[in-house]
């Protein structure tokens, strides 16, 4: 306590040395810098009522101030009372009389201006999976200070975004996400607007792949279009991608079209991306539907050749056959022909005389007879 008051007395001498005794120290309330930037502190000295400035300087020029900084990683302060921007946010600069209980403390404020604003280029969401996310919108520098985001969609019935930077996706599409940065200056009005945009792509991603059916056979040499359903029906993605486990039985391409090559089993497996579905494929040998056997179809079958070769030559017979009939039924039909005039000459005692026509009256007769020259049939 007695060395206290020891020296309070010395330094109530030293303030009065010259007959004035310096009784406070003042400095700004504020200083506002911006990053990088410089500036000088003027320390005010309070004396009696009675005192002048010029004692009040002297008085002053007497004591030893002392210089620091709360925060130097915001702003440091040298032994002059120049004060030197480091870093965005605040300290407090106090000078203080050496080895007295006189100080005052100076509030700094270091600004870093904002150059630019940093959001992502692009957002990608899905409607039944990852349905949002944040922008994370940053000021460029990041140690920018003073500084507010606000956040418009181009297109709400896409993608929406809150007052926090919040996208969620609403239907599959693109759209825009502008992001605003302001600044606020000295006086505590924006002075410095960046902006910003991301391109949100929304989509909606296939959860299931059905076949009608399971399992299926083919014969050899056919094909068939495979078809399968594509859950939920807005899926973005509707490309199948198309395989079979062994195309030495069954093959498949980009269609889904699966042709039957051997006897045997395959698996046709439709995907896409992660999810995927089965169809278990049996192949069958041709089996003929004229004589039943494996191997040929009916219109290769021998047996079938052989039959309707067969049956050619059979029908072939009875169209002759019934041609010939035909051909003798009509001669049968015709009119016997006329008798034509004629001589000639008869043998004697036969048995029956030829007669000729004669005044359309035929004669005979039986006995012997003979024939006249002038072609009269004598009868006998």
């Amino acid at each position: 306590m007695k060395r206290m008051l020891a020296l309070a007395a010395i330094l109530a001498l030293l303030l009065t040395a010259c007959g004035v005794e310096i009784t406070s120290v003042g400095l700004p309330v504020q200083l506002r810098l911006e990053k990088g930037q410089t500036g000088p502190l003027t320390v005010e000295y309070g004396a009696g009522e009675d005192a002048t400035e010029e004692e009040i300087a002297k008085a002053a020029a007497k004591l030893t101030l002392v210089w620091s900084s709360s925060d130097e990683t915001v702003a440091t302060v040298d032994q002059t009372g120049l004060v030197t921007a480091v870093g965005g946010g605040e300290a407090e600069i106090t000078a203080a009389v050496e080895d007295g209980e006189l100080s005052a403390v100076c509030a700094v404020r270091v600004a870093v201006p904002a150059e630019g604003v940093t959001v992502p280029k692009t957002l990608d969401l899905v409607v039944n999976g990852e349905a949002s996310g944040a922008l994370k919108a940053a000021p460029a520098p990041q140690d920018a200070t003073e500084v507010a985001f606000t956040y418009e969609s181009a297109d709400p019935a896409i993608a929406t975004v809150d007052e926090k930077g919040t996208v969620t996706a609403v239907a599959n599409g693109e759209t825009e996400i502008t992001t605003t940065l302001t600044q606020t200056g000295a006086e505590g009005e924006p002075d410095t607007v960046r902006t910003g945009t991301t391109r949100v792509v929304v989509t909606t991603q296939v959860e299931s792949l059905t076949f009608d059916k399971g399992e299926g056979a083919l014969t050899i040499g056919n094909s068939t279009t495979m078809k399968v359903s594509v859950l939920p029906e807005t899926a973005s993605n509707q490309t199948v991608t198309w395989k079979s486990s062994d195309e030495s039985v069954a093959t498949v391409d980009e269609k889904g079209t699966v042709k039957a090559v051997k006897v045997g089993t395959a698996t046709i497996t439709a995907s896409i991306g992660d999810v995927s579905a089965s169809y278990a494929l049996t192949v069958r040998d041709v089996v003929c539907t004229y004589c039943g056997q494996t191997g040929h179809a009916a219109g290769s079958c021998p047996t079938k050749a052989a039959d309707e070769q067969a049956a050619a030559q059979a029908a072939a017979q009875a169209a002759a056959q019934a041609a010939q009939q035909a051909a003798q039924q009509q001669q049968a039909q015709q009119p016997a022909p006329a008798p034509q005039p004629s001589g000639g000459s008869g043998s004697a005692g036969g048995d029956m005389g030829i007669g000729s026509d004669w005044g359309n009256q035929v004669v005979t007769g039986g006995g012997n007879g003979t024939f006249g020259e002038g072609g009269d049939v004598i009868l006998g």
